[in-house]
């Protein structure tokens, strides 16, 4: 990550995303191990993640929920019907 200065931005729902998919490899893993993967490499991932907040190289910033529900009301109410997205 060349060029960054200060940590990595991130939301609390990007944060929540990350740990929610790894949990689901991780399961994947176990039903078919062509898929995912080992409870040993997830584990890891969700270590790493914790040392990376904690050093400070991602920084969870506030958002105001509400105001992104209204700009994608927004963006839905325009957008969706007209054009499928």
């Amino acid at each position: 990550m060349a060029g960054l200065v200060g940590p990595l931005r991130v939301s609390s729902l990007l944060l929540l995303e990350f740990r929610q998919s790894v949990r689901l490899q991780i399961r994947l893993h176990g039903n078919d191990r062509a898929k995912g993967f080992s409870q040993i490499e997830g584990l890891q991932m969700l270590r790493d993640l914790q040392i990376d907040l904690n050093a400070g190289i991602l920084s969870t910033v506030p958002v105001d929920w509400a105001d992104v529900h209204q700009r994608a009301e927004a963006l839905s109410g325009t957008h969706t019907a007209a054009g499928g997205h």
